[in-house]
């Protein structure tokens, strides 16, 4: 008895689909790059922290706040064209999903800007630099 088994002339590996900020992870740990910087899994042990407050502002708007040490930091909302379209769990998916996309955007930017305020403060002491005035 002859067995017909097809060849098979090249494999593909089936890789679980990464977020946009792990591949630029992937990248720059490739690259061997060590100066300071903001790191995905810093973010995201911030964002895990998150508090997130829905409520329903008018008949048919839903509002998401993101809350951080009991600093608002980004906002989400829903709302339909059409009162008629008004469904509350959907339009809760919705804000919560706003909010939580912009509130992980605003950490990277937070978060990037108290790095790069103690860079500067840290060099300014080593050079014994006047620190900069604060804005009134």
């Amino acid at each position: 008895m002859t067995e017909n088994k097809e060849e098979v002339k090249s494999e593909h590996k089936t890789e679980v689909p990464v977020s946009f900020e792990q591949m630029i992870e992937n990248e720059i740990k490739a690259k061997g790059v060590d100066a300071p910087r903001v790191t995905k899994e810093h973010v995201d042990a911030l964002f895990k922290q998150i508090k997130i407050i829905i409520g329903q502002i008018t008949e048919t708007r839903i509002l998401a706040t993101a809350y951080l040490d009991g600093f608002a930091i980004a906002d989400g909302f829903s709302s339909p064209i059409d009162p008629k379209n008004f469904d509350e769990q959907i339009g809760i998916k919705l804000a919560q999903k706003k909010c939580a996309t912009a509130a992980y955007d605003k950490l990277w930017e937070l978060e990037g800007y108290r790095l790069s305020r103690s860079l500067v403060e840290q060099k300014q002491s080593q050079s014994n630099e006047p620190a900069e005035q604060a804005v009134s």
